[in-house]
């Protein structure tokens, strides 16, 4: 079932009374809702997701607060939801609805200048009469039935607890005086078998018998000496709370080895040299039976002069000048240039009659 909406408008500016704007049943259940557009100046007022709105119910004429803040929804077209289902009377009442909105922010807040007016109709059935001799309404006939029982009491007799007793099979069913709610080392003794446990003393019981256990272990782990293997095997013990101690020792002992590997880098080792990069390495050095051991197996290359040479047919390169002049003597020699420099000096004397 779909029941559209009441559609209304309210400008925040005009200057008028309160109008009645639907009329409503009291036993209307999720069906009635009022949209309500907000114009200001004839204009829609934008109100989007992040407003909030709630509407508060007060009886017309006598000003009876009915509910108090209840929340609306903002629609995704701007409009506000105003719920008023729910309203229970016996009578014809006329309600006016106060409505506010407010920001994000809580900061701003507009309540509207005149309330909405609703009428909410009674249902007929609950003032019908139930027949002609006036017995009265539905209402009235249940909470005279419920006066009715409650006055009444019957008071059970010895004799008739005695015979419910004798009627009830009882075989299958544990005594509740044999209930336990704390479970002790002395629930061994007596007749402990005959009482059982609440599901609160069993958890209590086991983490007690939990906590002991653990701080045995660790006693145990401290008592055991040394950190290697070997140590921790020369303790090995027929009980078996120890051996599970030394095993958790031993554990903790390889733990921190590593696993066997073939490569280094199964052992964490990442920054070592490969084998291509050794052998490339390698590759640009010489091999020790090629490095000569002394001097005789060492030979010069051409042009390196050797101690058994004779230089005594070279020059003394003191003797080399870069200009011939009338100092010149026959030890001295001249270079290239210096012999063109020579030549061009005196040809161009003989030329302009100088030389």
């Amino acid at each position: 079932m779909e029941i559209k909406n009441i559609y209304a408008n309210y400008d925040i500016n005009r200057n008028y009374p309160p109008r009645k704007v639907t009329v409503t049943h009291v036993n209307d259940v999720n069906t009635r809702v009022i949209e309500l557009t907000l114009k200001q100046c004839k204009e829609k007022l934008a109100l989007d997701s992040s407003c909030t709105a709630s509407a508060s119910f007060v009886e017309h004429g006598t000003n009876k607060l009915i509910v108090s803040g209840a929340q609306c929804e903002i629609s995704e077209s701007g409009t506000i939801l105003i719920p008023i289902d729910n309203l229970h009377f016996r009578d014809k009442m006329d309600i006016n609805v106060e409505v506010s909105v407010s920001d994000s922010s809580g900061s701003r807040t507009l309540t509207l200048p005149y309330p909405l007016w609703i009428r909410v109709n009674p249902s007929v059935l609950d003032n019908a009469q139930v027949s002609d001799k006036s017995l009265g309404t539905v209402p009235e006939l249940l909470e005279e039935a419920k006066q009715l029982v409650e006055s009444y009491s019957y008071e059970l007799t010895e004799d008739d607890v005695e015979r419910i007793a004798a009627e009830v099979d009882v075989s299958g069913k544990e005594d509740v005086a044999n209930k336990k709610s704390l479970i002790t080392n002395q629930s061994q003794e007596g007749d402990s078998y005959s009482h059982y446990p609440t599901i609160g003393a069993v958890r209590d019981f086991v983490n007690l018998a939990k906590a002991d256990l653990e701080e045995y272990v660790d006693t145990e782990i401290e008592s055991i000496p040394g950190t290697t293997v070997d140590s921790a095997l020369s303790q090995s013990s027929t009980n078996s709370v120890q051996n599970k101690v030394i095993t958790a020792k031993l554990n903790e002992i390889i733990g921190g080895k590593a696993d066997k590997a073939t490569t280094l880098s199964g052992y964490g080792i990442t920054n070592a040299y490969t084998k291509y990069e050794v052998d490339y390495a390698l590759a640009s050095k010489a091999n020790s039976s090629a490095i000569p051991t002394k001097t005789s197996q060492l030979n010069n290359d051409s042009g390196f002069i050797t101690a058994h040479q004779d230089i005594s047919g070279k020059e003394n390169t003191s003797n080399k000048v870069t200009a011939i002049s009338a100092s010149s003597t026959n030890a001295q020699y001249p270079s290239a240039l210096a012999v063109k420099n020579y030549v061009d000096t005196v040809i161009g004397g003989i030329e302009n009659g100088s030389y």
